[in-house]
């Protein structure tokens, strides 16, 4: 066989609408284990074999043009090559592998999609732009990104655009309209998947529906993966550190200056009118903004915090043993009574939304933030203040940072996983520098 077509199906192979992943693989002299992948790609095919018992549990990469038979029948693969050739094929590391690849960005045309590309580029990631309109990616393109064409509700044309990459970003919302096709369509790629959903119903679906699917695939899901919610989070972590079992977790949340997008402006008013939880003895309940409220002591003094759609509920239990977890946001205690207006309003503030775009990059950088993590047990009790600028910038960021340490292979386990299950909360909060940083570390 000629070199050049090494890396490609052969044509007695019917392989390209086959999903041979699970298949059997037959060497020359006898069997040699299962496909744990296989790419499609021209002139750059290649399958990844599981040799399991047979050596020790090794994966091995193996040209597509070795194939030289297959029984779909009994979900065979049989390849002209020997055990011991394929015992000394190069093994498969998957960083390297990842490094190749590029990170899909759905709705890269976006407001927080440009940020997203923005940090993506800055890091070295290759990319692949993915939206609705081709005239617009084309636009927003440079020499060696990708584009492709598909809607978040097509999902035949996610997959498509999806195949061949490493992670998908997705920032196509609102999540719990629109969101979903894109996670399963990632998943199914064997791609890593992130958000920026703030929306803490589609954060539970997500937790819900994927986690074995993630698990089976081998790949990494992290939702609301913005400054909605990854700062409580991590922040809830640091101050549980040490001190579990604990009777309560707390973020709260306070912004200023923060001018929302028009993308912002239309989720808003679709999460006004989400169900929302708590986690209260160990298990969710049904909760609602400003069920609850209490003082929390930001750098700037003593505030009213009211309980809020935080993500936090669902993802602190992940890594934290805890009775109860709740989330909160700083604003007075009168807005509490406003719920039942503001799921009237709702509808009015996701037509605002089609209005404008976002807040420039010198009105982003005004905008401050505090996220405070607080910890009460028997052992004792912690606060840890998180401090910073420019939230859409972070968000962008942490899209991109979250990325470049899912193709390096350092988030801890695969699945539906919180942001402090997947990485170790102080070392990542470094790589978010300087737009947060950790104000403080209490004792109370």
């Amino acid at each position: 066989m000629a070199s050049y077509d090494l890396w490609t199906y052969s044509s007695t192979t019917v392989i390209a609408d086959t999903d041979i992943t699970g298949f059997s693989v037959e060497a020359l002299d006898g069997g040699i284990g299962k496909i744990d992948e296989a790419t499609h790609e021209a002139g750059g095919s290649f399958i990844i074999v599981d040799t399991g018992p047979w050596i020790f549990g090794k994966k091995v990469v193996l040209p597509a043009g070795v194939i030289r038979d297959l029984d779909l029948d009994t979900e065979t693969v049989f390849v002209n090559r020997t055990k011991e050739q394929i015992k000394n094929a190069p093994e498969f590391d998957k960083s390297l592998m990842a490094s190749a690849k590029p990170l899909a960005v759905l709705g890269a045309t976006g407001y927080t999609g440009g940020l997203v590309v923005e940090r993506a580029r800055a890091l070295g990631l290759p990319l692949r732009l993915v939206g609705r309109r081709r005239e617009a990616l084309e636009a927003m393109a440079v020499a060696g990104d990708e584009i492709r064409v598909a809607d978040a509700r097509d999902d035949s044309a996610l997959r498509e655009a999806f195949d061949g990459t490493f992670a998908v970003a997705s920032l196509a919302g609102p999540f719990l309209e629109t969101g979903d096709l894109p996670v399963a369509a990632a998943i199914d790629r064997r791609a890593h998947y992130l958000d920026t959903s703030g929306e803490q119903a589609f954060a539970r679906l997500v937790y819900e529906r994927y986690s074995g699917r993630a698990e089976a695939n081998d790949v990494v899901v992290l939702t609301s993966f913005g400054f909605d919610y990854v700062p409580g989070d991590l922040a809830a972590r640091l101050a549980a550190d040490g001190l579990e079992p604990l009777d309560e977790v707390i973020a709260a949340y306070s912004v200023a200056g923060v001018a929302a997008s028009a993308g912002t402006r239309r989720t808003i008013g679709h999460v006004m009118r989400q169900p929302q939880v708590a986690w209260e003895s160990g298990r969710l309940i049904e909760s609602r903004f400003g069920a609850s409220t209490r003082t929390v002591k930001f750098p700037f003094g003593e505030r009213t915090v009211v309980e809020w759609s935080g993500t936090e509920p669902l993802t602190v239990p992940r890594h934290t043993q805890t009775e109860r977890v709740r989330s909160y946001v700083r604003a007075p205690k009168a807005a509490a009574r406003t719920a039942r207006i503001a799921r009237l309003a709702a509808p009015l503030v996701r037509l605002s939304g089609r209005v404008g775009r976002g807040p420039s990059e010198s009105r982003r950088r005004r905008a401050r933030f505090a996220v405070v993590g607080q910890a009460r047990g028997p052992k004792g009790s912690r606060r840890v203040t998180l401090t910073g600028h420019d939230v859409y910038g972070l968000t962008g960021l942490l899209i991109a940072q979250g990325a470049a340490a899912l193709r390096d292979g350092e988030a801890r386990g695969v699945g539906t996983l919180a942001p402090a299950e997947a990485f170790e909360a102080r070392a990542f909060l470094e790589r978010l520098a300087p737009l947060i940083r950790i104000e403080s570390e209490e004792n109370l």
